[in-house]
């Protein structure tokens, strides 16, 4: 038996020599570890994103628990747009780190911009509780709070950064923001003012002031300031912009088209400078290049109302009417897909009267007056499609449904017959005659119908439902649950609808039809 001391020190002797074996292979890990952290941010700050990921990567292969690893890959992630990605590491991070306020701060500022604010509120308010001296918590707290209309507790928040730290320009700005939209405008002016006394090239503090100014007819202060942001930032579109809003109102038309076109040169994509520039050169009389303009802002933005006014108008006053024709009909499909049925109307006739025989402003009008319940003029329009193109689908399919709903159901079944000969395999002119024939009590016609549907369509439910009501209303019980059967595995909601369709009553005391329902 060995004595205590003699076995302590055989034990010390163990871990020392132990030790002694691995110095070399420590020593050597913590240097690859600085190298690969040292490359890492060469590299970020580098913006090589790419090569500084592979080294933090490699930093995390020797170190896995180096939560600051992880947050220098999120913020790479979040550069790139990853923000899914960058959200993860940036948690991840802080499970290794639950202190570290910055990886809270870029969370914050992630969901922010997700406008998912309630978790961009969480993250600030965690950082106010770990830190509370820290300014930029309070400011992005306070645009959360602006975001969800909570105005007067943004004021307090950017105050509070304020208090903090007297030269934070960035609270002074969002505070001026604030004041803007509370409307009290001395004070946002004030505010901006302060911007630009602390930081004099605030870009966006020049830039409020001039548009302050603007509204507030202070034309030759506005003037000064939108000069001055271009003088900072002579690549700052909306300067540009505002700047050709002036002269077109001072009659300064070429200055103020030169200026336009400055600002589309930094930003071809600003539709507020091309529609500006399509007014003034409209005035000037250059109709082509305003046509142009327009042209390009209902390419960026097809829903642009205006726009296709004006090109209508242009192209009228040119003496090309189907041009113009094609402009308002466009319009009038901007109306159609909103909606917006009562100011098809009148678009579409004008764009009949320049184009008398353009079809789908016809068809267009036919199917708007369809949808407005005024038949007799839907049923017109699209009987004037025909006369122009016999085979149009489209228009005798709404013939079909016109007729169908005046209970011109002869007249309907001619239609729909129309359609099918044209276009054999078009689902819904058999599902039309389906449910005329359904209506007329020809059952076993309505069923033949439907079944053809289902071989065009294997999965349209309807079909499927409605061939168990028919099958019910003949008391063929048992091919009326197959096909019931059928629709469930489809959609289980008509489970409810057959617990109180009357079409399906005689089924009601059939032992397979209960298992089926309940």
């Amino acid at each position: 038996m060995i004595k205590q001391s003699k076995l302590n020190s055989s034990l010390f002797s163990l871990i020392f020599f132990f030790g002694l074996f691995n110095h070399t292979s420590i020593s050597y890990s913590i240097n690859n570890l600085e190298r690969h952290l040292d490359l890492a941010n060469r590299y970020f700050h580098q913006n090589k994103l790419n090569l500084a990921k592979y080294e933090y990567e490699k930093v995390l292969d020797i170190a896995p628990n180096n939560g600051r690893a992880y947050f220098s890959i999120g913020e790479i992630y979040q550069k790139q747009g990853a923000l899914n990605k960058a959200i993860t590491k940036y948690e991840k991070s802080i499970s290794l780190n639950p202190d570290f306020v910055q990886a809270y701060l870029n969370l914050g500022v992630i969901y922010s911009n997700q406008e998912k604010i309630e978790d961009a509120i969480i993250q600030f308010e965690r950082i106010i509780h770990l830190s509370p001296e820290t300014v930029q918590a309070y400011s992005n707290l306070a645009v959360a709070y602006q975001k969800l209309g909570r105005l007067e507790e943004a004021v307090v928040l950017l105050k509070k950064s304020i208090e903090i730290d007297s030269g934070f320009v960035q609270a002074y700005y969002n505070l001026a923001l604030v004041y803007r939209e509370l409307s009290q405008i001395e004070k946002a002016i004030e505010k901006l003012e302060q911007v630009v006394r602390i930081a004099p090239n605030h870009v966006e503090g020049h830039f409020g002031l001039g548009v302050i100014y603007h509204q507030q007819g202070k034309t030759k202060d506005a003037l000064a300031k939108f000069e001055q942001t271009i003088s900072y930032a002579p690549d700052f579109a909306p300067a540009h912009y505002n700047l050709g809003v002036i002269y077109r109102q001072q009659g300064k038309l070429e200055e103020a088209i030169t200026t336009f076109q400055r600002s589309i040169q930094i930003d071809p994509r600003f539709i507020q400078s091309n529609y500006e520039l399509g007014l003034v050169l409209h005035q000037r009389g250059k109709l082509e290049e305003a046509i142009t303009a327009f042209q390009q802002v209902v390419q960026i933005d097809p829903n642009h109302v205006q726009s296709y006014l004006n090109l209508g108008s242009l192209f009228y006053q040119m003496g090309k009417l189907k041009d113009a024709a094609r402009s308002y009909f466009n319009l009038g499909l901007f109306y159609l897909n909103h909606g917006r049925f009562y100011d098809v109307i009148p678009i579409l006739q004008k764009t009949i009267a320049l184009d008398p025989v353009l079809i789908d402003a016809h068809f267009n009008l036919g199917y708007v007056y369809q949808r407005l319940g005024k038949l007799d003029n839907s049923a017109a329009k699209f009987e004037d499609v025909i006369q122009v193109d016999p085979q149009h689908v489209r228009a005798h399919l709404g013939l079909g449904v016109v007729y169908s709903q005046q209970d011109k159901l002869k007249d309907s079944i001619t239609a729909y017959q129309k359609v099918i000969t044209l276009a054999p395999n078009l689902k819904i002119a058999y599902v039309g005659l389906g449910q005329i024939y359904y209506m007329q009590k020809r059952l076993d016609d309505a069923i033949a119908k439907f079944e053809h549907v289902i071989q065009i369509d294997s999965n349209y439910v309807t079909a499927y439902y409605n061939l168990a009501c028919l099958y019910s209303l003949k008391n063929e019980k048992k091919s009326a649950i197959k096909w019931l059967q059928k629709a469930t595995v489809l959609d289980k909601s008509i489970i409810e609808r057959s617990k109180t369709d009357a079409d399906l009553d005689n089924l009601r005391q059939d032992p397979e039809f209960l298992r089926l329902i309940h």
